[in-house]
């Protein structure tokens, strides 16, 4: 029987996203939250097929097999960037990342140590996103924040250019407002905002570097990563390549898309007998 915490796919899509089901609506509506994409739909009980659990732990295993080859390919990305030489040291960037989703910012704030990034991170649900990140400001002061969560857009839904058609793109398009309001520098504070099938335009107009989904299309829950990877070991003064940045994303320019943006590692010298530390850390 399905009910809450079960793993389901949908006959109407061919089965092709995996859900974890959230709730079951006395209506007999269900509401799902995607596995691998950052996605929230409503089905249909009778719509849905419950999946096994080798079935769902098979997926799963294929899954973190391609995160942590895509993981390798960042690693060897940054490596000639990430080593320092002599007496030279690095600059730990601050990543804050608010996510309307807590097992996604588990999976997330996993990646980024492995980066060698340093990230703080909240769980915060869309809708309050706004009202929580001006605290959230004061408390990290990042150099890079990423607004994401679970978003969504109907099946035959024609009005792409209207915030209502948008399960959080309005909570995400203020969030970014109220944010940018705090520092106007788009090279000072990087914004990253969206989910998938966000209302891209909307989110860019409001203050963000980098946003979701030009195509209307299902981003992973790892792209934000990849992005703060690319901005956080680019050296500073040096202008990110928009195009070469998206492109490193599972989602690639359907999913993502940006402004030009410069990158944020920067290099000290010498390291002095202790250790140092970054400034405000």
């Amino acid at each position: 029987m399905i009910q809450r915490g079960s793993w389901v796919r949908r006959r109407s899509y061919g089965q092709d996203l995996l859900f974890y089901v959230e709730e079951v609506r006395a209506d007999g509506r269900v509401l799902l939250s995607g596995v691998e994409y950052r996605v929230t739909a409503d089905a249909d009980y009778a719509d849905l097929v419950e999946q096994r659990a080798e079935a769902v732990r098979g997926t799963r295993r294929r899954e973190t097999q391609r995160l942590e080859e895509k993981i390798e390919e960042l690693k060897r990305r940054h490596s000639k960037t990430g080593i320092t030489h002599g007496e030279s040291f690095p600059k730990n960037v601050r990543i804050l990342h608010l996510d309307g989703d807590p097992e996604y910012l588990h999976i997330c704030q996993k990646y980024y140590r492995e980066l060698g990034l340093e990230v703080y991170g909240e769980a915060i649900e869309e809708r309050k996103q706004p009202i929580e990140v001006l605290r959230c400001l004061r408390q990290y002061r990042p150099e890079i924040l990423v607004v994401t969560g679970h978003d969504s857009l109907p099946r035959g839904n024609e009005n792409l250019m209207q915030e209502d058609s948008y399960r959080s793109s309005r909570y995400f398009a203020e969030t970014v407002r109220r944010a940018r309001a705090t520092q106007p520098d788009m090279d000072r504070l990087v914004i990253i905002a969206g989910a998938c099938q966000s209302y891209y335009e909307l989110l860019m107009e409001s203050g963000a570097n980098f946003a979701s989904s030009p195509g209307r299309v299902l981003i992973h829950a790892m792209d934000p990563v990849i992005l703060c990877a690319e901005i956080a070991y680019t050296p500073l003064q040096q202008r990110i390549d928009v195009e070469e940045a998206v492109a490193l994303t599972f989602s690639g320019s359907q999913g993502i898309g940006g402004y030009d943006t410069m990158g944020k590692y920067r290099r000290g010298y010498p390291s002095g007998r202790r250790k140092i530390r970054s400034w405000g850390a």
